[in-house]
């Protein structure tokens, strides 16, 4: 054993002898030692180490770098975690107007050694071959001045998947949506010739807006050619010593514990693993891992439960009801689930033969989708051809016979079907594509700046393939997709519009058509016979986006009309899912479309302020008791809007002090939504606002020069964002309203020269945004407002 081995060996093992009590720490590093006094004398030297320094292994200390340090362009903030290897920082780049949080990974100093730094450095080569939308990249990599290597990765600000699911009492459908992201991830991986090794809900964080991100591969493999070189061999056995300490048992494959082996068949166990505990919420075993010996004593004792049995064998009522209420379902209808198909799939993914398991990530990712839509999966089907063939081999010559018979009266029926199958394959192939381009691709770029017109070529190219799959009437989408990809089509639709002309997001001012396709995703939603809260909710968007534009156009009686409709659906669903956060938070966020639409001073309106400010209130009232108003992203934005509502009609009324204290309540809330997600848009837009409001009220109250400064403030950050994206007509638009609420001060500040620049400034915005978007009456009538102020100068 070479010297960098034998200390990596004596690290480990202290680091796992600080896991147990000190009582049980002697005998258990004799027995891990092999009576081998020196390597026991060594360990027990730096376990005495350890506790002086008050857990030395676990501080800041071993990796010579703290929270606050600069490690190239990077501000170390605070610790996400540790592990054997290494401490993870969550840190800061800031390069003049750009920021961006990331995960830095630093080696700990005690354990720097050339088996480390290679093992290191193939960490970076795996993560380095992957690029992948549900996979945290890797962004930069280097070394300290002190030496210590370190790399930069994607930071990633979320709940592990079961947390995730269970807090937001997903339904048992949309975890297999999330488990076949997952899979995707893996699928990436593996094509990239990486294996991940350590599959768990930890190392699968999904984000607030749902999106997975595969995280560590600390412990990854890279599968290298035939021809590997003595050095990557090295390496490699390096990976694998400690690989094997640092796997997660309950999560491992069985040949992964027994003797090391691992290849793509054993990501796909971990991912069965990972699915039972999603799905079910337990795990189909729990391994006795205090020692070498108990671990493979449990195993050999182990037996892979059926998903079905989980929720059947030794669970009481509460624990099943519990279980049942996360997936927002009865327990019934729970343990139903998961008779049949899944158990198949389980049983096939977490085979103790690895041959035996699904051939790929993809083939895994397959059959969970296939299960999601109620069509025959293929490891049930390989089941029965199992014993089917066993009856076969059995009865050879009655089969013979039989098989003649059926061939000669079946080819017609073959070809016949075989052309339909091409024609569904066809719509579930452009499905696919839309889905993928409009789902996984749109999701990962919407809240970027910048991102409009990358977001605008998305959606041309889609809207063709989608236009081919539903056909002029939708009669042809009707005959070959069932309701689940309908909803998934009507979903395409509406952000086809979002992008196109939503004026409430980034968008490209083309209100037509997103008109236009608005009211054809609701026309595709309403084919769909499902009252489940899910699908109100999604015709409730629909109906809001479609009222969005209307008032945009000037059409306000249908747009209240659209409003109130989805009003009722989402009541309804917050009738049926009391406890769901995200139905409360759409309900609140229609109380204010509907206020703004009643008598809203910044908007085209009804002119009904009393009504308008009721209805905030209402909306307030949603929020009563609720602990996560400041920290969840989805709560904190529709909080912060209400409040700034609720300050708006104080302003009508024409309290300032209560208009200033709302405010100054939202621009709280606001500015720490800002500092958290800096690569927001709508986000950093928000924060704007809330300064702008603030400024609004100091000028009322005469003190203009606190007041102009504010405005200056808000204006910084909406020109940063109108120059990031120069297609996204939203922030144009809001660049426009900062220029003129800022010329408005200068001229009650007497400062008529500098007041007529911004204004003018404004101007040529707007003419801009009404020849993109001749049919907006709020357009045209804004454009005439500035120029008219222009004129009273």
């Amino acid at each position: 054993m070479t010297l960098d081995d034998r200390q990596l060996q004596i690290f480990e093992l202290c680091e796992a002898a600080l896991e147990l009590a000190p009582e049980d720490r002697d005998a258990w590093l004799a027995q891990q030692c092999h009576d081998e006094s020196a390597l026991m004398a060594d360990v027990q030297t730096l376990l005495a180490r350890a506790e002086r320094d008050d857990d030395v292994l676990s501080s800041n200390v071993l990796a010579n770098v703290r929270p606050g340090d600069q490690i190239g362009p990077y501000t170390l903030e605070d610790v996400c975690g540790r592990g054997g290897m290494g401490t993870v920082y969550r840190a800061r780049r800031v390069e003049a107007e750009f920021t961006q949080s990331v995960a830095l990974k630093v080696l700990r100093a005690e354990i720097v050694t050339q088996a480390l730094r290679q093992r290191f450095d193939l960490e970076r080569r795996a993560l380095a071959r992957l690029s992948h939308a549900y996979i945290a990249s890797l962004i930069d990599g280097g070394t300290t001045e002190q030496g210590l290597p370190w790399l930069v990765m994607e930071y990633v600000d979320g709940l592990p998947i079961d947390q995730y699911c269970n807090t937001n009492r997903l339904s048992v459908s949309a975890r297999l949506a999330l488990l076949e992201k997952v899979a995707m991830a893996v699928q990436h991986a593996h094509q990239n010739l990486v294996i991940h090794r350590d599959l768990k809900p930890s190392n699968v964080l999904v984000t607030a807006d749902g999106v997975p991100k595969l995280v560590d591969f600390g412990i990854a493999k890279l599968v290298e050619p035939p021809q590997q070189s003595d050095a990557a061999r090295a390496v490699e056995g390096v990976t694998t010593l400690f690989g094997q300490r640092a796997l997660t048992p309950d999560f491992a494959s069985p040949e992964q514990i027994l003797d090391g082996r691992v290849s793509t068949a054993s990501d796909i166990y971990s991912l069965g693993v990972l699915a039972m505990l999603v799905l079910t919420g337990r795990k189909p075993y729990e391994l006795d891992t205090k020692t070498p010996r108990s671990l493979l004593k449990s195993l050999g004792r182990v037996t892979v439960p059926r998903a079905s049995e989980l929720l059947t064998r030794d669970i009481g009522d509460a624990d099943i009801n519990t279980l049942a209420r996360e997936r927002s379902t009865s327990p019934a209808r729970l343990r139903r689930l998961f008779r049949g198909d899944a158990d198949a799939i389980m049983g096939m993914a977490l085979h103790s033969d690895p041959d035996s398991r699904y051939v790929s990530a993809d083939a895994f990712r397959q059959d969970l989708h296939r299960y999601r839509l109620g069509q025959p999966v293929v490891a049930r089907n390989a089941s029965i051809f199992t014993r089917a063939l066993a009856q076969v081999r059995s009865h050879k010559l009655f089969y013979s016979v039989l098989a003649a018979t059926v061939a000669a009266l079946s080819v017609g029926l073959v070809v016949a079907l075989w052309q339909a199958r091409i024609a569904q394959q066809r719509f579930a192939d452009l499905h696919g594509f839309s889905r993928i381009v409009l789902g996984d691709v749109y999701d990962s770029i919407v809240d970027l700046p910048g991102s409009t017109k990358a977001r605008s070529e998305i959606t041309r190219a889609a809207q063709h393939y989608l236009d081919k799959l539903v056909g002029s009437d939708m009669t042809l989408a009707r005959r070959h997709l069932d309701d689940e990809l309908m909803t998934d089509l009507a979903l395409a639709y509406r952000r086809l519009g979002e992008v196109q002309g939503d004026p409430t997001k980034a968008n490209l001012g083309e209100s037509a058509l997103a008109l236009e396709n608005f009211r054809r995703a609701l026309a595709i939603a309403e084919q769909v016979h499902d009252e489940s809260p899910q699908a109100k909710s999604s015709r409730a968007l629909i109906h809001r986006s479609i009222a969005d534009v209307l008032s945009w156009q000037g059409e306000r009686e249908e747009a209240l009309e659209q409003l109130n409709t989805a009003q009722q659906l989402l009541t309804e669903r917050l009738d049926q899912e009391p406890d769901n956060v995200k139905a409360r938070i759409d309900l609140a966020y229609n109380h204010v479309k509907i206020g703004d639409l009643l008598g809203h001073p910044s908007f085209v309106n009804l002119g009904q302020t009393q009504a308008a400010a009721g209805m905030y209130e209402r909306g307030m009232t949603l929020f009563e008791g609720m602990d996560d108003l400041t920290t969840d992203r989805g709560l904190a934005r529709s909080y912060g809007v209400l409040l700034e509502r609720a300050g708006t009609m104080a302003m009508v009324h024409k309290d300032t002090t209560r208009a200033l204290a709302l405010y100054r309540r939202s621009g709280d809330v606001r500015s720490a939504l800002a500092a958290r997600y800096a690569d927001h848009t709508d986000i950093q837009r928000d924060a704007g606002i809330a300064i702008e409001k603030i400024a609004d009220v100091l000028q009322r109250q005469g003190d203009l020069s606190a007041a102009i400064a504010k405005y200056r403030e808000a204006l910084a950050i909406y020109r940063r964002l109108a120059d990031v994206d120069k297609s996204n007509a939203n922030a144009q638009r809001t660049l426009a309203i900062g220029l003129e609420n800022l010329a408005e001060a200068l001229v009650v500040d007497q400062r008529q020269t500098l007041a007529l620049e911004r204004y003018s400034q404004a101007v040529v915005i707007r003419e801009q945004l009404v020849l993109k978007d001749p049919t907006s009456h709020r357009l045209r009538d804004e454009l005439a407002r500035t120029r008219e102020a222009i004129n009273a100068l």
